[in-house]
């Protein structure tokens, strides 16, 4: 079987929640554990640990000299895949002990069908593997493996996995189809249900670290821009694990709105991070440390923002200009338009609510570590 959709659409979920239905409700069905055929690169290492999770599921002392030998005597054979016109029954090569493998084989059957049980193994990202781990596994698939009441579920991007098959010249895409029996498709959620899921994981989130009811209604506007702008769930439980703890830490007194956006910023695209960090005249509007020749000829500078804006945000960061004027009064009056351009505001707003456009809090933005936070800044810590 075959469990397809793009990657982060769920599909080791949906299989994690199978496997324990099947292993609670199933007496007579047997998940093989233990398995990860991606960690062996040798053909010969791939195919022993498939006998070996097998031979496992059935009670069978894989130990033993016997089955060691036997299972020997099999991996020493390199099958290959039938060109088209080929049939399956000549995937063994030519010099293969057909007997001996048939005697296998038929020893193997006899075990999986007196157990009364069915046996499945899970394949996670198969189109992660490389072509001639792919080529090898759809062949032991195809033939040593082709058991009764074995089933193997393989996990997989369609589009990805067909580049791979494309790429080997020594591969024929249709085998694979031979070999895949059933394809289901990840059903695709829709993209409102799929936000509202992270709206609650932010807000549940925010509420283990103590943020109050008030500071998390505050923080919805954030957490919008934030959900429309992840890409799939893998990516948003990255960006839970790597950045929410800096913004609901309960030490922090920053804007924590401005907090939260600025490090989604740094986790999604750094270099904008970075630019951000590097050219605080472009973007302090409150309290800004300007030079001489910036204090006479406002003007000059008026001109390098917008130039700025237009040339390079606008340009090279566009999908960004939502939360980047949410952050920066300068980008706000850049979208309505150069004419709305004002420099030098002394409005002490920012300065009021810890903003990041305000010149006494900017860099701290920048400078967050959680020795920086706890230790080093104590004026800016409760």
């Amino acid at each position: 079987m075959g469990l397809t959709g793009p990657w982060g659409s769920g599909k080791t979920t949906i299989t994690n929640i199978v496997r324990k239905q099947l292993e609670a409700q199933n007496s007579d069905i047997k998940i093989i554990k233990g398995l990860n055929p991606w960690i062996s690169g040798s053909e010969a290492v791939l195919l022993n640990s498939f006998y070996d999770a097998l031979l496992n599921a059935l009670g069978i002392n894989y130990s033993s000299r016997k089955i060691r030998k036997q299972v020997q005597e099999v991996s020493r054979y390199v099958i290959e895949i039938p060109t088209v016109g080929k049939s399956l029954s000549k995937v063994l090569e030519k010099d293969i002990n057909q007997e001996n493998i048939e005697k296998w084989q038929a020893n193997l059957k006899n075990l999986i069908l007196s157990s009364d049980k069915k046996y499945v193994l899970f394949i996670d990202d198969l189109d992660r593997a490389t072509s001639v781990q792919i080529r090898f596994l759809f062949k032991m698939l195809g033939s040593l493996f082709n058991l009764p009441n074995v089933i193997f579920v393989l996990l997989y991007d369609r589009s990805r996995l067909e580049k791979i098959l494309q790429d080997d010249n020594k591969l024929n895409t249709s085998f694979a189809e031979k070999v895949i029996n059933l394809e289901l498709q990840v059903p695709k959620v829709s993209e409102n249900s799929v936000q509202k899921i992270y709206r609650s994981c932010l807000i549940n989130l925010a509420r283990r670290y103590n943020v109050s009811d008030k500071e998390v209604n505050n923080l919805d506007s954030a957490f919008q821009l934030i959900i429309k702008s992840i890409d799939n769930p893998r990516e948003f439980i990255r960006f839970l694990n790597s950045i929410c703890y800096i913004a609901f830490s309960p030490d922090i007194n920053l804007n924590r709105n401005d907090l939260l956006l600025i490090e989604y910023i740094s986790f999604k695209q750094p270099d904008l991070f970075q630019l951000i960090k590097e050219n605080p005249k472009l973007f302090v509007s409150e309290n800004s440390e300007l030079d001489i020749s910036d204090v006479f000829n406002l003007g000059k500078l008026k001109i390098e923002i917008y130039g700025f804006y237009s040339k390079v945000l606008k340009n090279k960061y566009s999908r960004w200009l939502t939360i980047l004027e949410v952050l920066f009064p300068y980008i706000e009056q850049c979208q309505m338009g150069k004419e709305h351009l004002q420099i030098n505001n002394n409005s002490n707003e920012g300065r009021k609510n810890n903003r990041i456009y305000d010149g006494h809090n900017f860099d701290l933005y920048f400078s967050l570590s959680e020795d920086y936070i706890l230790g080093k800044n104590k004026g800016y810590c409760r």
